[in-house]
């Protein structure tokens, strides 16, 4: 059973409607303006979805390089050959969750 508030609409949409305006998004992207410094390194059949997926709901520009777990691009951007990466100027970022964290 969900339940809901006084205007019947489920809690969770409740809630959102009463926290005002979401400006990370339009925050994060005024910050960048059109540089397209963010790369997203990983292939969108692996956990990169997660962070394809932010990126695009933030409207942030982004290169994406779609490569394979282990192969030799995933090896040189982490050392442990996984993916995703992110690289952001001379930042470099690992693991889906940390990655969506620094978007947020």
């Amino acid at each position: 059973v969900k339940s809901r508030c006084q205007s019947g609409v489920e809690r969770r949409e409740c809630g959102d409607l009463h926290q005002g305006p979401r400006t990370t998004s339009s925050s994060l992207a005024a910050q960048r303006g059109n540089h397209m410094s963010l790369r997203l390194i990983g292939s969108a059949r692996f956990r990169p979805l997660r962070n394809l997926w932010m990126l695009e709901e933030l409207g942030v520009p982004y290169v994406h390089e779609p490569v394979r777990p282990r192969s030799a691009e995933a090896n040189a951007s982490n050392p442990f050959g996984k993916v995703p990466t992110l690289i952001d100027g001379e930042f470099t970022i690992y693991e889906s969750v940390a990655i969506n964290t620094y978007l947020g």
